[in-house]
């Protein structure tokens, strides 16, 4: 109602704008519009009741020519007999068959006008009540306008005069449209698009993904010869018997990305002595906050396993050796299955190594494959995944109740991961544009 009362004042405010008239010319032109549309009310009336009079007379005149041919036949039915037909005069009995045949034909006729003459008359009627009511509203409106004088009033009514139905349509395509649209997209397009087939980053089967527990603290152990790449804000003490070495960009294969999703001034802490391993504390508490609101799990990526990871949950990566293990990226432009997730870019980690991922409430679900089915499969929202291991399947399926969807409080797409591996998730924190944009590039 709102959208349509400024609609209106809009509209009335531009008419006033580009009328530059006087008062008295434009309450004379409003008034001879308003007597134009009474004047054709009149005679549009007065068309409609001579064409109903005529028809009235017509009706009569062929209600009587029933009548009469009725008589006519009656009386020629009278005069036949089987004696005269028998002994009469043959040519006098043909003519009365004659003039019986032309009754017959005439009464029939004027039966067939009697019908459409009753329907005209009856839509006449209609009519002349329309034209009418019609007839009185112009008055009204006219009576209304030789006594208004306000210039409020006379552009408002001339703006509704002039967009009603635009504003009626558009009222209603606001008001049913979304509705509309979203049943389209629940029953039509999400059915067709579900029938997508499955994604899969990797084909390679390898040991199980180990997870470990999610918790705000957490205490990891760097052996010798293993390094641990960091962010510094969940170093929870100085590590100053471990070999420190600060990090510009995390990886220089693609060192925008890494900008982008924070992955910058960070620290290799290398383990270089011999002997047993190094606790390093890890915490998400930043300074000034007494509840911690991520929380951190380690993710073991056994050999020739694969584990793909939004780079914006990584908090660390632990490897050993001087050369570390292979991340890569895999692109699907062409999947409808990407763009359904609203995301076209993937980084995926190879083993043997261990993430640190950082994230509001994660969680983590195993699954399992024995004798080639899957024993569970797991329906998660696209947006709450953080990671999931590379050679699991995922399938686009349509979020169960459409009035969940319709009230928003569900959307529409869900992914199904099936196989063997492991899925990581979080809680869904609205992100600004930008953590928008980093998710459709996988970061």
């Amino acid at each position: 109602m709102l959208i349509g009362v400024l609609a209106l004042s809009a509209c009335s405010l531009w008419l006033f704008i580009q009328d530059q008239r006087n008062d008295e010319t434009r309450r004379e032109q409003w008034i001879g519009r308003l007597t134009a549309e009474r004047d054709s009310a009149q005679a549009a009336l007065a068309s409609l009741e001579s064409r109903l009079t005529g028809d009235q007379a017509e009706l009569l005149r062929e209600e009587e020519r029933v009548v009469r041919s009725t008589r006519v036949i009656s009386s020629l039915d009278e005069m036949s007999s089987r004696w005269d037909r028998w002994f009469g005069n043959r040519a006098q009995q043909q003519a009365n068959e004659d003039r019986r045949a032309s009754m017959i034909a005439l009464r029939a006729e004027a039966n067939a006008r009697i019908v459409e003459l009753q329907t005209r008359v009856t839509a006449g009627h209609d009519g002349r009540l329309d034209a009418v009511l019609r007839l009185q509203s112009a008055e009204l409106h006219l009576e209304e306008a030789a006594r208004e004088t306000s210039q409020v009033v006379y552009y408002l009514r001339s703006a509704w005069v002039d967009v009603r139905w635009y504003l009626a349509v558009g009222m209603l395509a606001l008001v049913i449209g979304p509705f509309v649209f979203k049943l389209w997209l629940f029953y039509g397009w999400a059915r067709w698009t579900g029938r997508s087939d499955p994604m899969q980053l990797t084909d390679v089967c390898s040991d199980a993904v180990g997870v470990g527990i999610c918790a705000p603290c957490l205490t990891e152990s760097l052996w010798p010869g293993e390094i641990m790449r960091v962010r510094p804000a969940v170093l929870a003490t100085p590590t100053d018997e471990l070999e420190t070495k600060s990090r510009k960009v995390f990886s220089w294969a693609f060192p925008f990305t890494c900008w982008w999703s924070g992955l910058t001034g960070l620290r290799d802490l290398r383990h270089g002595h011999a002997g047993n391993g190094r606790m390093v504390p890890l915490s998400t508490s930043g300074e000034g906050m007494d509840v911690p609101v991520d929380v951190l799990v380690v993710v073991d990526v056994p050999e020739l396993a694969t584990f793909s990871v939004r780079l914006g949950n990584l908090a660390g990566w632990i490897f050993s050796g001087e050369t570390p293990p292979r991340i890569f990226r895999r692109w699907r432009l062409w999947s409808r299955q990407a763009w359904v997730s609203r995301q076209l870019g993937y980084f995926v980690f190879e083993g043997p190594c261990r993430l640190i991922l950082r994230g509001p409430g994660l969680r983590s679900e195993l699954l399992a494959v024995r004798d080639g089915i899957a024993i569970s499969e797991r329906r998660v929202s696209n947006e709450s995944v953080v990671g999931f291991s590379a050679n699991l399947k995922v399938s686009p399926v349509r979020t169960e109740r459409f009035r969940s969807f319709l009230a928003g409080h569900a959307r529409l797409w869900q992914a199904k991961y099936t196989g063997s591996g492991a899925i990581l998730a979080g809680d869904v924190v609205r992100p600004g544009f930008m953590r928008r944009l980093g998710r459709w590039l996988g970061i």
